[in-house]
């Protein structure tokens, strides 16, 4: 039964995240909410964003549907989308607003520190350095996988196809 609904959560949600991108470039493209080109964008063209809404909605309706299964811990679960929240309503904020980068980095602290704290984890390092450095080490990578991401986020698909390859090499390495 539960090899049944994780497969379907896998087959289901970047199918609804497919047809909520849809929806969610709809309502961008008529409330005028575009990344318009500049000297560091990849666009040629006034092009939506904050369609990530869409993705992050779906993905947190499959987080709390694996919570409701019973599988994997569910505090841990929702340390984790809570601080995955907390991001995504700061990116929204800077999508439509263009927040100043105090306000992101200090979301980005806050977020992974809240994870670092209050869900269990490996150590990274795997006893190579004493766990307090272990951790900054950590919380650095990220920050900086954080910042690489929303980079990439403005180049047009590279992001969507990062976080395939990532979504199946987790089922992948998750399913040995």
């Amino acid at each position: 039964m539960i090899t049944l609904a994780i497969t379907t959560l896998v087959i289901m949600t970047p199918l609804a995240a497919w047809l909520a991108s849809g929806l969610a470039l709809r309502l961008l493209n008529r409330h005028n909410i575009l990344a318009h080109p500049d000297r560091r964008s990849s666009h040629i063209l006034p092009t939506p964003h904050g369609g990530g809404i869409a993705v992050v909605g779906v993905t947190s309706l499959g987080w709390i549907a694996i919570g409701a299964l019973g599988i994997g811990d569910w505090s841990s679960l929702a340390t984790v989308l809570a601080a995955a929240l907390v991001l995504a309503i700061v990116s929204w904020f800077d999508d439509v607003g263009s927040l100043p980068v105090t306000p992101r980095f200090v979301s980005q602290v806050v977020a992974i520190t809240i994870v670092m704290l209050l869900a269990p984890m490996e150590a990274l390092t795997h006893g190579l350095l004493p766990l307090p450095f272990d951790r900054l080490l950590s919380g650095i990578l990220w920050i900086w996988f954080i910042n690489l991401f929303n980079f990439m986020d403005g180049i047009d698909g590279i992001a969507g196809v990062e976080t395939l390859c990532l979504c199946l090499g987790v089922v992948g390495v998750s399913s040995i």
